[in-house]
C-alpha cells in the first residue's frame, strides 16, 4: 500500500454537540507531467526571485510576510501570529448541517475529493463515544 500523503488541513468536524479532531488527506493523486518555464533558445530553466521594490535587492523567504496597503497608502505588515489571531471561527471547523444523497450533487463539486481521518489521541477517547452516539442516531432515525 502507498505511504499516506501529507494532511492538507487539520481541524474539527462537528455534528451538533459532538466534535471530532480530524485531518484531511487528498483522496486522489495528481498524475501528469510537471512543466517548467524555460528559455526558448536553449531550454534552460527560468528562475523566479523575490526582489524588494524599494531596495532593489533579492530577499530571503524569512524576510517576507503578508501585508495590506490602506487607502491612504500606508502599509500594514502582518506576521504569522497576527494571522493566527484573526477572529475566524470557521478557520479550523467544519459544521455538518445535513447530508445529501450522492445523486443530488453536481459532479463538478466533487472534482477534488478528500478523506477525513482521526487526528491525535484526544480523538480515541472523547470522539469514540461521539461516534457510538452517531451510530445510534443512524439506527434510530429522525
Amino acid at each position: 500500500m502507498d505511504a499516506p500523503t501529507q494532511a492538507v488541513w487539520t481541524g474539527w468536524i462537528t455534528f451538533g454537540l459532538v466534535s471530532l479532531l480530524v485531518q484531511l488527506f487528498p483522496a486522489t493523486r495528481r498524475h501528469g507531467v510537471d512543466l517548467h518555464k524555460v528559455l526558448v533558445t536553449d531550454g534552460s530553466r527560468i528562475q523566479h526571485r523575490r526582489v524588494c521594490q524599494a531596495e532593489g535587492r533579492e530577499v530571503d523567504d524569512r524576510e517576507v510576510t503578508k501585508g495590506h496597503k490602506t487607502p491612504d497608502g500606508y502599509s500594514v505588515v502582518l506576521d504569522e501570529a497576527d494571522l493566527q489571531a484573526l477572529p475566524l471561527p470557521s478557520k479550523h471547523v467544519i459544521d455538518v448541517l445535513g447530508f445529501t444523497p450522492v445523486y443530488g450533487l453536481d459532479p463538478i463539486l466533487s472534482s477534488r475529493a478528500y478523506y477525513a481521518a482521526p487526528h491525535g489521541q484526544a480523538w480515541q477517547g472523547a470522539a469514540q463515544g461521539g461516534l457510538e452516539r452517531f451510530d445510534h442516531v443512524q439506527e434510530v432515525g429522525p
